[in-house]
Formats: structure tokens, sequence, C-alpha cells
């Protein structure tokens, strides 16, 4: 099992073609890379068993909230501030370094300890500065709870929370909806969720959760009411339902393992105007290089036509001095 654990790991680096050392050691809260070594245990990635999952399921967690912010973007525009809930240990921020269009990416948890871990495996790599980007990005870790608002999250185009609610207690479960669609107010944001029917398929599962730190989990009912009320509170925004996470071709009756709710904001929705503060303690601000053509318009045509002129007049040249009879050299420009 703990081979397993590993080989899902590596998956996941192999995935980003970030393989590092990065420190691996446990986090308290909503701490996802813990909740997916204890998915393996259960069977998710195991050859054994009744269920057998395929990625690894927090891979396709992950890929399934990054489709779908690339899906929202035919409808938004381009989403350019993403803010990750609960980030843990930032293994689904990374993937954000590889999204042409997001130029700025927070992460929030109030493990301080595991933010100040994992925040070395964000910066800048050697070959960001090799081949710098045309638009700008950056990352920030931010130590705070969702109980609290920080103004400079306010109207962020996306928000992620993955498998995080199940963590919350009933006083922050109260105020997440406020944080997110009352202050944040995104165009889209994405909840996932244990799905608590779909555990009696998991081999050698006993409850009564998945994970030591959830407080409950929702069936697909209990999780779909939820949701409605929130859309009742906040009639800005709709929401559908999906999940991944299943064995075969199709979902069984239980539904998937994983159980998703995508919420839009609806079009020509106002957003209401806070006074909020920057509460949240700043653990790592991360700034990617990136290079700006400042030049106008005509300058670009003028270069560009410069260029290509300067090619056909040496190759002339070169061609002229051939028929000459004389040693040419190539040289490019």
């Amino acid at each position: 099992d703990d081979v397993d654990g590993q080989l899902g790991i590596l998956y996941e680096d192999i995935t980003l073609g970030l393989l590092s050392d990065e420190d691996t050691t446990l986090g308290l809260h909503a701490d996802d890379e813990q909740e997916d070594e204890d998915d393996e245990v259960l069977g998710e990635n195991a050859e054994y068993g009744d269920v057998l999952f395929e990625p690894p399921l927090f891979i396709q967690r992950y890929f399934y909230v990054l489709d779908v912010f690339e899906e929202k973007e035919k409808k938004f525009g381009k989403l350019k501030t993403v803010v990750d809930l609960g980030c843990s240990e930032c293994k689904f921020i990374k993937y954000f370094r590889n999204c042409p269009g997001v130029e700025k990416v927070y992460g929030v948890d109030v493990d301080k300890e595991i933010l100040e871990r994992n925040a070395g495996t964000l910066k800048p790599l050697v070959a960001d500065y090799l081949g710098e980007r045309n638009e700008p990005f950056e990352i920030e870790l931010f130590h705070g709870s969702i109980a609290d608002i920080d103004s400079r999250l306010s109207q962020v185009d996306a928000v992620s929370a993955i498998e995080l609610i199940e963590h919350l207690y009933p006083d922050e479960l109260d105020i997440f909806p406020k944080t997110v669609f009352g202050f944040i107010q995104p165009k889209v944001a994405v909840i996932t969720t244990p799905n608590k029917e779909h555990n009696q398929l998991l081999p050698n599962f006993t409850g009564p959760f998945r994970h030591w730190d959830h407080k409950f989990e929702w069936t697909r009912a209990e999780f779909e009411a939820w949701c409605h009320v929130v859309v009742e509170q906040y009639p800005d925004y709709e929401v559908k339902f999906s999940g991944v996470g299943f064995p075969g071709d199709t979902p069984p009756q239980e539904g998937f393992c994983s159980q998703i709710a995508v919420f839009d904001r609806l079009p020509n929705a106002e957003y209401r105007q806070w006074r909020g503060e920057e509460v949240f303690e700043s653990v790592v601000h991360h700034v990617y290089p990136y290079s700006v053509d400042e030049r106008s318009f005509e300058e670009k045509v003028f270069d560009e036509a410069s260029y290509y002129i300067r090619t056909i007049a040496m190759n002339k040249m070169l061609n002229n001095l051939e028929l000459d009879g004389e040693e040419v050299i190539p040289v490019d420009i």
C-alpha cells in the first residue's frame, strides 16, 4: 500500500513535469496529500478489490477543475486570477504555471507550517528564466481562515475548494458561502467533496469517514441540497453537479467517488461592494519572469519588414557571389 501511495505521488510529479525532492510531510488541515495516500490505502489505485481508479483520484479531481476553468473561458473570457481554498501542500497550484492567461494564483490555508514547507516548490524554475513568458504570472500563499475576509480576494475570477468543506467545523461551513459567493464573488467556483454513498465500494473501508479529520461526509442528496440553499442565498449563481472516480465504464448506482458542484455567476450580475482589509498573512509571494514587448504596432511592422528585407538582400548577394565562383560560407541571420 505504501508503494501504491508513492507511485501515486510520482504519477502526479511526472504529469506536472516537476520531479523534485520536496518534503512530503503530512499536514493537519485540508491536507489533500494525506487524503491522497489514504485514498490509495482504501484501494482507489490498487489492483485488487472492486474499485480501481486510474489515474489516481486526486489527479482526476485536479484535471476536472482545470478543464472546467478552461471551458468557462468561452463564457467569461480569460480567468486571470484564481484562489485555491484549503491549498495545503499546494499540489494543485503547481498546475497553473502552465495555464496560459492565468496571471495570479492565490493559495489559502490555516496551516502556516505546511505552507512554509511547500513554498519553495512553487518558485520559478531555471527554465522559467531561460524561456521567459510574455505575460505576468504570480503565486502568493496566504495563512488564514475561510471564516475571515481579505480584500485581496475580492472579485477573483475563479475559486477552487477541492476536498475542503468536509474538514470545516459547523460555524466555518456556515460562513463558507458568504466568503465565496458574498465576498469573493467569482465568475466560477468548483467545490469537490467525498460521496458518502460510494464508501461501501471501497475495499477494506471501516469508516465512519475516509479521513480522520473529516467532520462529515454527505450523500449526493445532502450535498445537492446544501448547494441549492447556497444558490437561494446568492441568486447571482447557478449550480450543476458531476463527479470523478468510478469503476468500469459508467458510474455505479452509488455515484462518483468524489462529487463536484460547479457554480457559475449569472450574466450581468452586479458585484457587491465591500470595505475589507488585508487580514491574511502573506507567507510567500513568487513573481515569475516575463518579457513585455513595448514596441508600438508600427514599430513591430517596421522591424519585421526590415528583417525580411535584410534576409532577401543577403540571399541575393550570396547567390551573386556563387555565380562568380567565389566560396560562400552560409550565415544565418
